[in-house]
């Protein structure tokens, strides 16, 4: 029931120029499978056209059956806007410094508007001998 109330709730949404409205998951499911189906050929990974019908074909019916799944960025951008941000978590990392500091905390501000997450490592601010956390 859950992934039901996330798709009526998040997806079923007017999208693109048009405005359209997605009225089923087979839309979302066939939206995201051919912008890879696309992607694939565009760039060299899917050889020829019977590798594109191939792939295409059993993508669909993986994510149709829910065999698997793709995050939620995948299923609200790709398709939808040029250059999709699908990627839930980045990883960045910090220097001893407040201007570091702060340059982490607009990058996180960026990514959590896109719709990701982040993690940080700090392991140089963590240390004993650290300018930053030796000057507080």
């Amino acid at each position: 029931m859950l992934a039901t109330n996330v798709v009526a709730s998040k997806h079923f949404r007017r999208v693109g120029k048009d405005k359209t409205r997605k009225i089923s998951v087979r839309q979302i499911i066939t939206r995201v499978v051919d912008t890879l189906n696309h992607w694939g050929l565009k760039q060299g990974h899917l050889g020829s056209e019977a590798d594109a019908t191939a792939f295409r074909s059993e993508l669909g019916t993986l994510l149709v059956h829910q065999m698997a799944s793709f995050n939620s960025l995948v299923w609200f951008n790709l398709g939808v806007v040029t250059k999709p941000p699908c990627s839930a978590c980045f990883i960045n990392s910090v220097e001893d410094s407040m201007e570091s500091i702060l340059e982490l905390a607009k990058t996180r501000g960026r990514m959590f508007k896109a719709g990701s997450g982040t993690g940080s490592e700090s392991g140089d601010c963590e240390q004993s001998h650290s300018n930053f956390l030796a000057t507080r």
